[in-house]
């Protein structure tokens, strides 16, 4: 019958919408699909878990790029999340052991610098400059700190106008 699938073009936020440090990044995000729509209009709030692997998973998708397999070799017993699993076979998050995964629970700013590392790591990318040196080094997990020395390096975080990085913030 002649039906045709009509894809619709995302519009950017409104200015308002985001803080106007972000707002080239999340406009270019939303444009080129990268932003679920169910986390557009949300800019403010901070991710959970779950919401921060689905983003992973749209930008390695948009890269070209597939999971060995669909689902993780891990599987977790509180979540069954397809973008979680994906994110899980693709080596970007790993749960909090004991097979739990806590889809729900808000991510923070080292959780969301590891996971981002491992994000760059797959689209090989490279460090930019030299990492930044935070006030509360200190306070970043071990698991976190090269990670956290790497996406300040990339640039694709940085810390707050006090020189901290604030590990345990929402991001």
């Amino acid at each position: 019958y002649g039906f045709e699938a009509v894809e619709f073009a995302a519009q950017p936020p409104e200015m308002d919408a985001v803080a106007p440090w972000a707002y080239a990044e999340v406009s270019a995000a939303v444009v080129h699909g990268l932003v679920p729509p169910e986390l557009q209009g949300r800019y403010d709030a901070p991710l959970n878990r779950r919401e921060f692997a689905a983003l992973a998973v749209r930008l390695l998708t948009a890269a070209g790029m597939r999971p060995a397999g669909e689902t993780a070799a891990v599987l977790f017993t509180d979540c069954t999340d397809r973008d979680v699993l994906r994110a899980a076979a693709w080596g970007i998050v790993q749960g909090r052991g004991g097979g739990v995964f806590d889809p729900e629970a808000p991510i923070t700013r080292q959780e969301a610098a590891a996971l981002l590392a491992r994000t760059a790591a797959l689209l090989e990318l490279e460090n930019a400059g030299g990492a930044a040196a935070f006030a509360d080094a200190d306070q970043v997990a071990s698991y976190a700190r090269e990670a956290v020395a790497q996406v300040s390096a990339l640039g694709v975080m940085e810390g707050y106008p006090d020189g901290r990085f604030a590990p345990q913030a929402p991001y």
